[in-house]
């Protein structure tokens, strides 16, 4: 693992909590004060992505942002978080994991669109938020790839 990779990892899990505590109010009561795209570029920046620094400046229009379905931010928001490749990988993941079921909760205790557990310190009842889920799924991802997810192998097929 390089130094870069390293310090990455290390930012990803400082800014995580903050990313979280985001997720949730950008998921709750104060959605309208703060939208996805905004939510999105704190989360991009620990992950290096640096694509929306113009459009964070620029006002979303309350109407447009009323218009998008679930489905339409989640896919904004995993593209914006994860990059187009990763994010094309971890879309194969989330299929098989929930079949898109923000909510979905597996007999183990796998939570959300990604499955993922308490054992990895996050509380179930947020794991059920899609933010914060794939927020999580993203330093897993960073750190480990695919491993977290090896159990739904045989369905999306990806190392």
């Amino acid at each position: 693992m390089t130094t870069k990779t390293r310090t990455k990892i290390k930012l990803i899990k400082l800014f995580t909590p903050i990313f979280i505590f985001l997720a949730i109010i950008g998921g709750g009561v104060y959605e309208k004060h703060l939208n996805d795209t905004k939510l999105a570029y704190c989360a991009s920046l620990a992950t290096g992505h640096r694509t929306l620094l113009s459009s964070f400046n620029q006002p979303v229009q309350a109407k447009e942002a009323e218009e998008k379905t679930e489905a339409e931010k989640i896919e904004e928001f995993g593209l914006l978080l994860f990059g187009e490749e990763d994010w094309k990988l971890m879309r194969r993941i989330i299929k098989c994991e929930s079949g898109w079921n923000t909510k979905a909760v597996s007999h183990t205790g796998d939570t959300g669109l990604t499955q993922i557990n308490w054992v990895h310190g996050i509380r179930q009842d947020w794991l059920k938020n899609w933010r914060v889920n794939l927020v999580v799924a993203h330093e897993l991802w960073e750190a480990q790839g695919a491993t977290p997810w090896r159990s739904s192998y045989p369905c999306h097929k990806i190392k």
